[in-house]
């Protein structure tokens, strides 16, 4: 009996997914190739086209970087910035910015500012950032100098514009020299949505790890449940 050309369609596709399984998608490195220092140009990242789908968005030179385009840029992935030993990342949210959303599970997955010894910053003063996609249930959170290596410093300062976490801000945690900065003024929001469950302990907290934590409150908005200190001996400062 001669096959059907649905069947022969189906067979041929079956052994193109055996030969040529799916390739994972590769995380968006800066490499700032475009030469403008713009989030939303194309050329700036590796794969010449600006983080998207569940792509991880990793800056890890010293460099900074501006989004001050009124487009929107979502992905299910995490971002990193200011990765590895010595690097400084800046990471610059101006006026008229549109929305930068990250995905995440709110451990692995959780954003990171300030990562392996390195050194992160995020300043925005409009736009938006979310930590989480769709900011519901048990959402990303974002760590503040806190995944890896001795050092590592993380820097928050919004001044406007709306920073928005689904879970918690973790800072300054698992090492003693690791450094936390918070500062909020001006017309800033920082909102921590906390859609999860209530029993879960810091949800909607900015939690101080066992490093060296130092929040600066001089106007803004803070939404969240409240400011949780982990341990008798880190150094922290309010």
């Amino acid at each position: 009996m001669i096959p059907s050309s649905i069947t022969r369609r189906r067979t041929l596709l079956a052994l193109g997914a055996a030969i040529f399984p799916a390739v994972p998608l590769a995380a968006a490195t800066w490499d700032g190739g475009g030469g403008d220092g713009n989030w939303a140009t194309p050329a700036n990242w590796s794969t010449d086209l600006v983080p998207a789908g569940s792509e991880a968005a990793t800056i890890s030179s010293s460099v900074t970087v501006n989004h001050n385009s009124a487009s929107a840029f979502t992905t299910s992935g995490m971002l990193i910035l200011g990765s590895g030993a010595g690097v400084t990342s800046v990471l610059n949210v101006g006026p008229g910015s549109g929305t930068l959303q990250f995905g995440g599970d709110g451990f692995g997955a959780a954003a990171r500012v300030g990562d392996a010894a390195g050194n992160g910053t995020l300043n925005l003063s409009g736009g938006k950032v979310q930590i989480g996609t769709g900011l519901a249930g048990n959402d990303a959170s974002l760590n503040l100098a806190t995944f890896s290596g001795a050092g590592t410093t993380g820097t928050l300062n919004i001044s406007g514009g709306e920073l928005q976490v689904g879970r918690r801000i973790l800072i300054a945690a698992n090492d003693g020299s690791r450094v936390g900065n918070v500062t909020l003024s001006g017309s800033g929001v920082i909102h921590m949505v906390a859609t999860g469950s209530a029993g879960e302990g810091d949800l909607g907290m900015l939690r101080l790890g066992s490093g060296i934590s130092t929040l600066n409150f001089d106007g803004g908005e803070l939404i969240g449940r409240g400011i949780r200190q982990d341990a008798a001996s880190a150094t922290s400062a309010i």
